[in-house]
């Protein structure tokens, strides 16, 4: 099981509930309610990491398949729109992306603007995300290999 996606919910004169955050979710969440730093909070669990519709993948050990697909894979079922790829093997992993979207017979329906910048720094890298423009607004998302 992968890490887990927590956001915190304050509660509003008693009025949220467990069910209605249930009704408002829908199924495959689970609640958390805690007390943290003096309110209220519902920390929402999903089985899946939603990730910001902007990452920039910084690679320091390379890519490899089997570290690899996985983590591309819930980027994909993320639906993130912009891809940025820098350090090591930073084609490699704009290649793997684009390949998993296009799929093994042509029929994927994904589409992700992948990015590799080889020889860029990272900051340059993480303004590039910041300054291109999605259908959706996106902050950038960093995720280090």
């Amino acid at each position: 099981m992968g890490r887990l996606t927590h956001r915190c919910l304050t509660e509003r004169a008693g009025l949220f509930s467990h069910e209605a955050a249930g009704f408002f979710l829908g199924k495959g969440v689970a609640l958390d309610h805690r007390r943290q730093y003096g309110r209220a909070c519902l920390n929402l669990v999903s089985r899946h990491t939603m990730h910001s519709g902007k990452i920039v993948l910084v690679s320091s050990s390379g890519y490899s398949q089997d570290r690899g697909y996985p983590l591309l894979q819930k980027l994909i079922e993320s639906q993130i729109e912009l891809f940025c790829v820098v350090g090591v093997d930073a084609e490699k992993w704009e290649d793997a992306l684009d390949w998993l979207c296009v799929g093994a017979d042509g029929s994927g329906t994904q589409f992700i603007t992948t990015t590799s910048h080889p020889g860029e720094s990272e900051a340059e890298v993480i303004e590039f995300a910041k300054s291109f423009s999605t259908k959706q607004p996106h902050e950038v998302e960093v995720v280090r290999v």
